[in-house]
């Protein structure tokens, strides 16, 4: 099929055919740098939710055999991708958001950290140090796609989340009805 979709693109004009055939060949070849490059391009078009495809690609064929720091950038960068994609959703894409489920605890700090607790704050409430918080930050901003605690807001806004879903272990942000007081009140 790969070929065939060069074929296709050497007679058509337009960057994004020339990158379906870019990644069906990278796909079809387990190269997770040609799918990082290939990523790059799709973005470069527009296309985002292609371009999160590919970096969910990459991640996984990375996780096959590959540095797991270079699985977690290319999970990070799909996540990045996401946010910009209106909540559209293929299957690539759903065994991403399947891989970044938060557990109780994560879910905890990133709902503390988003309504404006300081690391000491949070620190005290969990029993850990200060120190400790902020790895654990990182952990949560990795696996939701975001860098910082006002990107937690949102995220936390955006998906109503206040406390971890009933009965499931490790679990996403459980939703609840409207937030009520505006931001202050996650």
């Amino acid at each position: 099929m790969a070929g065939r979709l060069d074929e296709i693109a050497a007679q058509l004009d337009g960057g994004l055919v020339v990158a379906c055939a870019a990644c069906a060949n990278a796909v079809a070849a387990r190269c997770s740098q040609a799918l990082r490059n290939v990523s790059h391009a799709f973005e470069g078009l527009g296309a985002f939710l292609y371009a999160a495809e590919a970096s969910v690609e990459s991640a996984a064929v990375r996780r096959r055999g590959g540095p797991p720091r270079d699985a977690d950038a290319d999970d990070h960068r799909a996540g990045h991708l996401l946010s910009r994609c209106e909540g559209a959703t293929t299957p690539a894409v759903g065994t991403f958001t399947a891989r970044a489920r938060l557990t109780p605890g994560e879910i905890d700090t990133a709902v503390d950290a988003a309504s404006g607790r300081t690391n000491k704050q949070i620190a005290a409430d969990s029993h850990i140090s200060a120190r400790t918080v902020v790895p654990h930050l990182l952990r949560v901003f990795g696996k939701l796609g975001i860098s910082t605690a006002a990107n937690c807001l949102m995220h936390c806004v955006t998906n109503r989340a206040t406390e971890p879903a009933s009965g499931s272990t490790p679990c996403m942000f459980k939703k609840i009805g409207p937030v009520r007081g505006g931001l202050g009140a996650v």
